[in-house]
C-alpha cells in the first residue's frame, strides 16, 4: 500500500511539472504550453490603478492595463509599459556657479568629469544603468551603446591648450583607451581673458553587461585650474 501511494505521488508530481492545454505533444523547454487556432491567452484584466495597488509584484508580472490598453510587465522596481518603444538612456547634467575651480589643467593628463547620481536629469533604470562615480557609468546589459559628452569654460584664457575627451571602458590607463569623442587644440589671443570656451563629441561602442564606462578629459593649462560651466553626458542603448 505505501509502495502505491508512493507511486501516485511521484507519478503526479512529474505530471505538474508540465502542463498542456489543448495539446498532448509538449515542447521539452515549455512549463505551460497553449495550442488553439479559435481563441488567444488573456492575462489578468485591470485599471492602472488596481495595477498600482498590487503588492510586491514579482519582477516578471504581466496585466492588461484597460486604461492603456496595453500590456505592462513588473521590472524590478516599476511597471513598464510594453506598448511604448522606449530606448535606455541617461543622462546628466550640471550647471556650475562662477569660482568653481573645478576644471583640472595638468598638462597630458585626464581627468573625470565632476557629475555623479545627483546629476541626472533622466530617471535612471537600474535594468540598464547605475552612475556609480563621478563620470563612470556601469553598463547592466550587454549591448551597443551611444556615448556623448560635453564640457565648457567660463574663464579660459588666452594662448594656446591641448584639449581631449576619452572613453575609458573598465578603468584609466591606454589599455582601457577605447577611443575618442573630441581632441584637438585651440587658441586664443594672449590678451584675451575670461573666454566662454566648449567642447563635445560622441562615439558608439560595445560594452558587455557590468563593465563601466569612464568619461575624462584633458585640457592643458599648466595646473592652472579652471571653471567649469556646464557638463553633461548622455548614454543611450541602440541594441
Amino acid at each position: 500500500m505505501k509502495f502505491i501511494i508512493y507511486s501516485l505521488f511521484l507519478v503526479s508530481y512529474l505530471s505538474l511539472a508540465q502542463v498542456g492545454i489543448n495539446t498532448a505533444n509538449l515542447s521539452p523547454g515549455s512549463a505551460l504550453q497553449i495550442d488553439s487556432t479559435t481563441g488567444g491567452l488573456v492575462p489578468p484584466r485591470m485599471t492602472e490603478a488596481q495595477m498600482l495597488l498590487i503588492p510586491t509584484p514579482l519582477t516578471g508580472s504581466i496585466i492588461y492595463n484597460t486604461d492603456t490598453g496595453s500590456l505592462w510587465s513588473y521590472r524590478l522596481t516599476r511597471w513598464i509599459n510594453l506598448a511604448q518603444v522606449k530606448i535606455p538612456s541617461i543622462v546628466l547634467n550640471k550647471t556650475y556657479d562662477d569660482g568653481n575651480k573645478l576644471i583640472k589643467t595638468s598638462n597630458n593628463t585626464y581627468s573625470q568629469f565632476p557629475i555623479k547620481a545627483g546629476d541626472a536629469i533622466t530617471d535612471v533604470d537600474p535594468i540598464f544603468f547605475e552612475v556609480v562615480g563621478d563620470g563612470v557609468i556601469q553598463v547592466k546589459q550587454d549591448g551597443i551603446y551611444l556615448i556623448t559628452a560635453s564640457f565648457s569654460i567660463d574663464n579660459f584664457p588666452g594662448g594656446p591648450h591641448k584639449y581631449i575627451i576619452a572613453l575609458f571602458i573598465d578603468g584609466n590607463g591606454n589599455n582601457n583607451l577605447k577611443g575618442y569623442l573630441s581632441r584637438g587644440n585651440v587658441t586664443f589671443p594672449s590678451e584675451a581673458t575670461n573666454n566662454e570656451w566648449g567642447t563635445s563629441g560622441v562615439i558608439t561602442y560595445p560594452v558587455k553587461k557590468n563593465q563601466r564606462i569612464f568619461l575624462q578629459y584633458v585640457i592643458n593649462n599648466d595646473g592652472i585650474p579652471l571653471d567649469a560651466k556646464i557638463m553633461n553626458i548622455a548614454i543611450a542603448k541602440l541594441q
